[in-house]
């Protein structure tokens, strides 16, 4: 419809957030332009959005204030107000504690001071229980959600849960509730991807310390943003048949069928299985195969591939591959003996840890 917009701009990844640089380089490839700090998610759909946040013990004080920093930039991008995008939050451990509701706060800047104040907690890890409570407590309408507003949950989370989660986060789901799971570091994907609504594929996010979740701005942002629109705007048709060849000990090529319809760019992101830092990369929307260099040995990598029309972004298409181990190199082997008088020939049996024995005669000379 007429009253939706465009994500402008890219996220900025923190000055005080110690990322991890990619250091890698592409063949026949074009980086990424710089992150930059003016986007905005240019849209008039309402949305109500509760982050679940995670603040029991093994997350600890100077961690928990990263994640908030990760939360300012993720929400940042979006038009606070009563009549857009309203955020509401609740920390969880032991007992789940709202620190505010969907409503409290009516403009960006005083949702961001909260986001900066908010203060850890500290507990266990009932992500079950704090996902009930989130049902009851935040969705409601005495507390600002509105009826005509896209519901949006987004765990936080750093640690397997200490109850059960499946059935309340059905719940969740079949109240209209779009889950969005985020893991960091010693969590249980498999519990994540029960969480969160479908495609896995942009309702999970896992990284394997606090100090990537920059890397993982950019991602969330834009499928946030896609939730917003919803299902009003047409879908952008994603590529298909992800093939893998080439497979070496640093390096492979990957090979996608694009969608129909004209792409401007695909975008690729790859990652270190499960949960390493993902790396990001475009290339033109007439591309469709690219060579990944400078990979570890003998190392699974996950791999994502999207179609990008203006700042329109595909769901992507997914695939796994895994580099070749290094291979030593062969030396040559010599032996001697002295022949015992008589003898007219010997045997000589070769045998190799990798490969089957063999045997080769030698005559006397």
């Amino acid at each position: 419809g007429d009253d939706r917009g465009e994500l402008t701009g890219q996220i900025e990844r923190a000055d005080n957030w110690s990322g991890h640089e990619c250091g890698q380089t592409m063949s026949g490839l074009r980086r990424s332009p710089p992150l930059s700090g003016d986007a905005q998610c240019n849209t008039t759909a309402k949305a109500d959005i509760v982050l679940l946040v995670d603040g029991s013990w093994s997350v600890g004080r100077v961690n928990f204030k990263t994640v908030c920093n990760f939360i300012a930039r993720v929400v940042s991008v979006f038009d606070i107000g009563p009549e857009s995008v309203q955020i509401g939050l609740t920390q969880y451990s032991g007992d789940p504690r709202t620190e505010w509701h969907l409503n409290a706060h009516p403009t960006k800047a005083s949702l961001l001071h909260a986001i900066a104040n908010l203060p850890h907690k500290g507990g266990n890890t009932m992500t079950g229980l704090a996902l009930n409570y989130m049902l009851e407590n935040n969705f409601k309408p005495n507390v600002g959600m509105r009826g005509d507003s896209r519901k949006i949950g987004i765990l936080i989370t750093d640690g397997r849960s200490q109850d059960e989660v499946i059935r309340v986060s059905q719940k969740l789901r079949d109240s209209g509730i779009e889950l969005y799971a985020v893991g960091i570091a010693h969590i249980d994907e498999n519990e994540l991807k029960s969480i969160a609504s479908d495609p896995d594929e942009s309702h999970v996010y896992s990284v394997t310390d606090f100090e990537f979740l920059p890397d993982i701005v950019n991602d969330l942002t834009i499928n946030l943003y896609n939730s917003l629109k919803g299902s009003d705007d047409e879908p952008l048709g994603a590529p298909t048949n992800l093939v893998t060849s080439e497979v070496k000990q640093s390096s492979f090529r990957t090979t996608w069928t694009p969608p129909d319809g004209t792409v401007d760019q695909f975008r690729v992101t790859y990652s270190i299985a499960p949960g390493g830092p993902p790396k990001e990369l475009q290339v033109e929307g007439s591309v469709t195969t690219v060579v990944l260099e400078n990979l570890n040995p003998l190392t699974e990598y996950v791999l994502n591939v999207y179609a990008v029309v203006g700042e329109r972004s595909s769901e992507p298409l997914r695939g796994t591959e895994t580099t070749r181990d290094v291979i030593q190199q062969q030396k040559p082997t010599s032996c001697c003996w002295s022949m015992a008088p008589g003898v007219l020939g010997a045997s000589v049996c070769l045998t190799s840890t990798l490969t089957e024995s063999r045997s080769v005669k030698l005559s006397h000379c």
